[in-house]
């Protein structure tokens, strides 16, 4: 096999490191730690590595996270975001609820978007 070309973690930007182990082989980032999974064939890890997509942050994931941030701030369980009491609070037509929900939606999508080294969906 010719030179190997890793690109950079698409989650984190961080060196991969390729790994090859009693016949197995797989790619690692060493800046985030995610990684291919094993495969006997070298190849396959690199392309693996090299066409995996970044992570999109959807509606879903941010309500869920905004919604966890609001529990945290009440001081309430974080099983609570599926709570009607929760969903209700962040459905309110009131104008003062929703602006607190569409802050927390807006930190919530910074975050995530920043953990994940994602992208918006569109």
């Amino acid at each position: 096999m010719g030179e190997i070309k890793l690109d950079v973690c698409k989650h984190c930007g961080g060196s991969p490191n390729l790994h090859r182990h009693v016949g197995e082989s797989w790619v690692e980032c060493v800046k985030c730690g995610i990684s291919t999974g094993m495969t006997s064939r070298e190849d396959v890890a690199v392309a693996t590595w090299n066409t995996r997509t970044p992570p999109v942050v959807t509606e879903e994931m941010v309500e869920r996270a905004a919604r966890g941030m609001f529990c945290q701030n009440e001081g309430w369980p974080l099983s609570s975001i599926d709570n009607e009491s929760v969903v209700f609070w962040f459905t309110a037509k009131g104008e003062e609820y929703r602006e607190v929900a569409d802050d927390l939606r807006a930190q919530a999508r910074i975050a995530l978007t920043a953990a994940l080294g994602g992208r918006d969906a569109e």
